[in-house]
Formats: structure tokens, C-alpha cells, sequence
């Protein structure tokens, strides 16, 4: 398994743009991050956005290395599952990121 170390900052920056422009303003308590992977873009865009962030990734080996890397208590749930099978309480998260699809 290929896993990259970092994102690229202009990705990072244009993505916070982006988020930044929503209008009118969302609340920025929760965001999840669907297909998250070794958690990148959650610790690089969402963590420093949102008060809490979940994860939600199909690849257990992934998900394994986002909790080893994302030691953080504002980390809520690692969740092992695709988008299409996931159970998700309704009007949970202000964001639902799905960064590269």
C-alpha cells in the first residue's frame, strides 16, 4: 500500500477557500470526512476548522494509520465503512467532505 506523507498545500488552501465562502456562514462544530484515508486532509483542512471531525473510510489499514496518526481528542469516530453501506444519524455534521472522489 502507497501512502503519501502529506497534501499539497495549494490543495489544502483552495479547499479552506472554498469552505470559507459558504454562504450564510455554516457552524463549523462538527465535519466528517468521507473516504478519508490515513486522515490527511482531516488533520490538514477539517481539524483546523471544526471543533470535531469524524472519519469514514472502507480500508481498514487506512483507517489504522489515521487513528495512529490523529491522536486527538477532538477526533469523534473512525468509522470502517463505505459511503454507500454507512449508518449516519441525520443533521449530525454542519460539513460532509468528500475531498477527492
Amino acid at each position: 500500500m502507497c501512502i503519501r506523507d502529506s497534501v499539497h498545500d495549494i490543495d489544502i488552501a483552495t479547499s479552506r477557500a472554498f469552505l470559507e465562502e459558504i454562504k450564510p456562514p455554516m457552524s463549523r462544530d462538527y465535519a466528517l470526512d468521507c473516504g478519508a484515508g490515513v486522515g490527511r486532509v482531516s488533520k490538514n483542512l477539517l481539524l483546523p476548522m471544526f471543533a470535531k471531525v469524524d472519519l469514514l473510510e472502507p480500508i481498514a489499514k487506512m483507517l489504522e494509520v489515521a487513528k495512529k496518526d490523529l491522536d486527538n481528542t477532538r477526533v469523534g469516530n473512525f468509522m470502517l465503512s463505505s459511503m454507500e453501506t454507512a449508518k449516519l444519524a441525520e443533521a449530525t455534521y454542519d460539513v460532509v467532505l468528500i475531498q477527492w472522489a
